[in-house]
């Protein structure tokens, strides 16, 4: 069956990256970072919390993840996109990658994230829309910036939303903010929400951002009182790393099965390396 005319307007339109969200395939679009199961769960519980807050408690709308490589990150925002698209308040998600061509740059960022939260919530299409005839140029790569677009295709159509929400805020999460190369458009992006937000108090949508600390980020993030920090190393569970020292065990002994399996001798494995000294010393 054949999508509504107006998605395939703004898909033609908005030409979206289709591998930049959570929902691509994570083996050939990376990061490959997923949570093991069970761990990670308080930090997550916070930023679950944290999202589903109603709008009249006057938390901030952006929620920055920060912290240093590997620490995480990603699989996170991995995790809290799945569980938010369940419930229905994912809009958008969009996982910034180095080195990724259009995930490393900021040209494509705001039409995706549009076409996205079209997607996700079609209400939001005919505003989309009516912004594009309004002003053509928000159609194009070249004559209006980024942070135009992102305020124009993505905000106001949202605030518009405002009367017709009954699940609560939308949620659009943004990864790896650090590996984008265009650093002075995200910092402008970044100033164009905050300053939307701070007009547009009751503006049912909130950001999560994760990335590492860089200057242009930390610059526009760090003080401002539209955004709440977390570290998720300072929130490192006994349970969560029992987990993980579980899960290296496992592999490490699934990693023996295949090392000791006899070639030529199909179905003859050997359980592990201890059995094997044991049947050499008995030979």
């Amino acid at each position: 069956m054949d999508p509504p005319p107006f998605k395939q307007d703004l898909f033609s339109i908005l030409n979206p990256i289709l591998d930049a969200s959570h929902t691509r395939n994570l083996r050939f679009s990376p990061p490959n970072s997923k949570c093991l199961p069970g761990t990670r769960e308080k930090v997550i519980g916070m930023i679950l919390s944290w999202v589903h807050a109603a709008i009249d408690e006057g938390l901030p709308h952006i929620m920055w993840i920060y912290g240093y490589a590997g620490c995480g990150k990603s699989a996170i925002s991995h995790a809290v996109a799945e569980r938010l698209a369940e419930e229905g308040r994912l809009a958008a998600s969009f996982f910034f990658f180095r080195g990724a061509g259009d995930r490393s740059s900021i040209t494509r960022f705001a039409h995706t994230i549009a076409h996205q939260l079209a997607t996700a919530f079609p209400a939001a299409a005919p505003f989309i829309q009516d912004a594009i005839k309004a002003d053509p140029g928000l159609a194009s790569m070249s004559t209006s910036s980024s942070a135009v677009q992102f305020r124009n295709l993505v905000l106001r159509p949202i605030a518009a939303l405002a009367g017709s929400l009954s699940l609560g805020p939308l949620i659009i999460i943004l990864d790896g903010v650090d590996e984008c190369d265009d650093k002075e458009e995200v910092a402008e992006l970044i100033d164009v929400a905050t300053s939307f937000f701070a007009k547009n108090p009751r503006i049912p949508v909130r950001f999560v951002i994760a990335s590492r600390v860089e200057n242009h980020l930390h610059r526009e993030l760090h003080s401002s009182s539209q955004v709440q920090l977390l570290n998720p190393v300072n929130q490192t569970s006994d349970e969560d790393i029992e987990a993980v020292v579980d899960a290296s065990i496992a592999k490490e002994k699934k990693g023996r099965l295949l090392v000791w399996t006899i070639p030529g001798q199909a179905g003859t494995t050997r359980t592990s390396s201890s059995n094997t000294s044991a049947s050499r010393s008995s030979s």
